[in-house]
């Protein structure tokens, strides 16, 4: 039964549904019997993501990091270089160091735009190669 109940609580943390129904979040949660992450946080930007992404809410920090992961993955080898020259510890602190620099109107933006520009700012294999 135990075994059962570990289970069952990995797989919501997995799904990204809260155990703790209390845990304050600035991003909107989907509801257990629905997909609805992506169309509620689409629009978030770079300074809501970025204090989503600092968040001491793991909850919150994770659905960050899925953002950002999506945003990396669908510009690798556009915007920036790749994961087989750019190690994740590396991008993760480009991203930080990026947004944590920006100008306050700069993060009034789209977080994925913004996320883009400092990666390929930061991090495109043209600008190394130079």
């Amino acid at each position: 039964m135990l075994k059962l109940n570990v289970r069952c609580l990995i797989m919501l943390l997995f799904l990204g549904i809260s155990v703790h129904v209390y845990a304050e979040t600035k991003l909107l949660r989907p509801l257990p019997d629905s997909q609805s992450l992506i169309i509620e946080n689409n629009n978030l930007t770079a300074a809501e993501f970025f204090a989503a992404f600092m968040s001491k809410n793991i909850v919150e920090r994770r659905y960050a990091e899925m953002y950002l992961l999506g945003v990396l993955d669908a510009t690798e080898g556009t915007v920036w270089c790749d994961y087989y020259h750019i190690k994740t510890i590396s991008l993760n602190e480009t991203i930080y160091e990026g947004l944590k620099k920006a100008d306050p109107v700069f993060l009034q933006k789209r977080a994925a735009l913004v996320i883009m520009d400092i990666l390929k700012k930061d991090l495109s294999c043209k600008a190394k190669n130079k």
